[in-house]
């Protein structure tokens, strides 16, 4: 098929896609819990007659920092306290003709709006009704079902390590005791925890916010256990699964919701270490048996290989968190708290690689040692070479540059006794690269004993500030390094040891709340997201920037400082020329603003994204080169013989040293692609309290989730109607994105 070369307008491109309009009825209560790293109180203020009290003021002080949040009941005698950091507070009504109600004790939890109905008692405000509130609650204030995960929870209860994709502990394990949540588990399947799925939702398409802004990547969405904070540094979560209000979106399952721990008046600190090593683990029976008797027949590979492999395993940190005090300068009790956290984990596991390196003589040309039996056919007959009219032998190397034909039939002439002088300067430079040999024999003659290290380490800082009881703000701040060797060393150096990953995430959150009055109040999450997937082969690690096509001689084309892919049939593979790094960035906004009239409380807000995805590679701009024995193998035999000489003869060592290459090939990278995304999403919902047991809620939510486009327009489609000139005009062509084009490509 041929295809025809058209360009279009640049901004035709930007076509918004389908808009998404989501409805929301719900009877029962709802929703409106601010930004999911916070939390809420509501209900009703009644007299001793229980009739509603309007008026009221409701004054609510979190009993770790200190912050006041305040408001005052409806016309409707309903109040609500929104936007809450999470944890416990001590909370007073207070009124005309009545005496004081103090609740003690009141929990606020992630994402949850706690329900707490409040009685006065007829009586002076000077007098004080103290009721003890610690007790759970029944969230008749909110629809949405979900299940939260306590700090407790999240301390006491048991964890793996050294899992397939987090290898750290990871948080998202407690997703499996919400119900309706399904998948793997904690240490099973390539993909890890974040293969979970909730509510019959799609792997990799649960929504999960960090401190209220969403994590999602472009790569592979939801993926938050292999760049999750420590589990030490949160504080609880909660996993919604449905009847999520109107607020949320981008999603086909449910929503996980995670809050850092902030710090209090108080300083608190942790340190831990978890601890497994091999010294502790069982060996098999046969290893054992091999290290007790070395000379047995049985046992002909070096020690190394019965004993027990490395499995070392450290998990150690600690955190610290309390008010901000400068000595003499600044005393931050009740208004300025840190929290800070770090987390190593530490794992070396080891064994041993097989491999077949170039003997001593093959390394000179001799490969006398490869000769076997002479060949005969099926039926007994010997397999005769028309060049010299002697007998074939299994092994056999012939000169590829003594090529003829006699009788109609192509043939080589054998090196005598087996022995060629090398030519090549580049095979001879490719084969220094390999190490010696460790035992006798000419295969598997090589054991590379390695420790295979995996470090993991996330740091998480906090900062919460109580500027006055109308406005507040935190910050946080949550990195993370997964370092590892993710393919097993052949040997030591650039051109044998394993591949070198490294994952980085950096996450920034930033919140403000303001109350223009005690019935409005106006909620700020700022956040961005950052991850770095870079996969190194050792070339590039540890060859110290060299340009290794140019160290070997090889010429006419590749370059650069990863080590070229060497195939062989006769040796071990070397090289590895991977080189990669895969960057996302995630930029997060949103704003909603809470107000309570009446019977209604009602909520607006926009939520806007940006992600900027750059998959960068440079994978094979050294080449990849193949090397066989059909090059120095024997081209033919007189009377056809019924065997496979070819297979059974040739070298590819011995190629290699001839410069006789079987196939090459490297890639030339014009340009590296800057992917582009924008989501725009706004919502109104309104909770009307009919009465105070009915509750009505309706919202509606309109998105816009646009398409990944190309930063510079360096793209292209198929287009199944566009004419093709090249084919008579014929339906199917494919259409370039560009710059400057007058042309718009209507058929998307």
């Amino acid at each position: 098929m041929n295809f025809s070369r058209q360009c279009h307008d640049r901004n035709s491109r930007k076509a918004l896609g389908e808009p998404g309009l989501l409805f929301i009825i719900l009877l029962m209560a709802s929703v409106a819990v601010g930004q999911t790293n916070q939390g809420s109180i509501s209900g009703n203020i009644f007299d001793p007659s229980g009739a509603l009290v309007t008026g009221a003021k409701i004054s609510a002080r979190d009993v770790s920092t200190g912050a006041v949040y305040e408001t005052v009941s409806s016309s409707a005698g309903a109040y609500k306290l929104p936007n809450m950091n999470i944890g416990t507070y001590d909370l007073t009504a207070t009124a005309p003709g009545f005496k004081t109600a103090a609740y003690k004790g009141v929990v606020v939890q992630v994402a949850t709006t706690s329900a707490l109905d409040i009685r006065l008692q007829t009586g002076t405000v000077s007098e004080t009704v103290s009721v003890n509130a610690d007790v759970p609650t029944v969230q008749s204030e909110s629809s949405d079902i979900g299940t939260v995960v306590s700090t407790k929870q999240i301390l006491d209860l048991p964890l793996p390590l050294g899992s397939t994709v987090q290898a750290m502990r990871s948080p998202e394990a407690f997703a499996f005791l919400t119900p309706g949540v399904v998948g793997p588990g904690s240490d099973s399947g390539n993909g890890g925890t974040f293969e979970s799925k909730i509510t019959g939702g799609q792997n990799y398409a649960t929504e999960v916010l960090l401190d209220g802004a969403a994590t999602t990547r472009s790569e592979n969405g939801s993926s938050f256990d292999e760049t999750a904070p420590s589990v030490e540094a949160l504080g609880e979560f909660k996993i919604l699964t449905s009847t999520v209000p109107a607020e949320f979106g981008r999603t086909t399952g449910g929503i996980e919701s995670f809050n850092t721990k902030g710090g209090t008046n108080k300083f608190h600190g942790t340190l831990y270490e978890l601890f497994r090593n091999e010294d502790l683990d069982a060996n098999v029976w046969g290893n054992n048996y091999c290290l007790a008797n070395p000379t047995s027949n049985l046992c002909g590979a070096p020690r190394s290989t019965y004993a027990r492999p490395l499995d070392r395993q450290n998990d150690y940190g600690g955190t610290l968190g309390g008010p901000v005090i400068i000595p003499h300068l600044y005393n931050g009790r009740d208004k300025t708290f840190f929290f800070f956290s770090w987390e190593q984990y530490r794992q070396t596991q080891g064994g041993v690689t097989t491999s077949t390196v170039p003997t001593a003589k093959e390394r000179t040309g001799d490969f006398s040692e490869f000769i076997g039996a002479p060949l005969v056919d099926s039926h007994g007959n010997p397999v005769i070479n028309p060049c010299n009219g002697q007998q074939i032998l299994q092994g056999q190397i012939f000169d590829p540059s003594a090529t003829t034909t006699v009788g109609g039939v192509q043939c080589r002439t054998p090196f005598a006794g087996n022995i060629l002088t090398p030519s090549s300067t580049v095979g001879q430079n490719i084969l220094s690269f390999y190490p010696a040999p460790t035992t006798s024999g000419i295969a598997n003659n090589y054991s590379f004993p390695f420790s295979f290290p995996i470090l993991d380490t996330t740091t998480t800082f906090r900062i919460d500030q109580n500027i006055s009881q109308k406005s507040k703000a935190y910050f946080t701040y949550s990195s993370r390094e997964n370092v590892r060797i993710s393919t097993s060393p052949q040997w030591a150096g650039p051109s044998g040891y394993g591949r070198n990953q490294f994952f980085g995430t950096h996450y920034l959150r930033f919140g403000y709340d303001y109350a223009f009055t005690p019935a409005m109040l106006n909620h700020l999450n700022i956040g961005y997201n950052r991850t770095n997937s870079k996969n190194v082969g050792a070339g590039v690690a540890l060859g110290g920037g060299k340009d290794f096509p140019q160290v070997l001689g090889i010429t006419g084309g590749p370059f650069g400082k990863i080590f070229p892919s060497i195939t062989q049939t006769n040796a071990s593979n070397m090289g590895d020329n991977v080189y990669g790094d895969t960057i996302d960035n995630g930029f997060r906004f949103n704003d909603s603003l809470t107000w309570i009239r009446g019977k209604h409380e009602i909520k607006f807000g926009y939520e806007q994204w940006y992600q900027q995805y750059s998959p960068l590679n440079f994978q094979n701009t050294s080449g990849t080169f193949g090397f066989t024995g059909a090059q120095t193998a024997t081209f033919g035999t007189a009377g056809g013989a019924s065997v496979d000489e070819r297979a059974l003869t040739g070298n590819s060592i011995a190629s290699l040293l001839l410069g006789q290459v079987d196939s090459a090939n490297y890639t030339v990278y014009q340009d590296q692609a800057r992917w582009l995304r924008s989501y725009f999403a706004g919502f109104v919902q309104d909770t009307f309290k009919i009465t105070p047991n009915l509750t009505l809620t309706y919202g509606m939510r309109y998105e816009v989730d646009q398409p990944f486009k190309e930063a510079d327009d360096n793209t292209s489609n198929i287009s199944l109607t566009a004419p093709n000139p090249a084919a008579g005009n014929l339906p199917g062509a494919l259409v370039f994105g560009g710059k400057g084009c007058r042309t718009q490509w209507r058929d998307q």
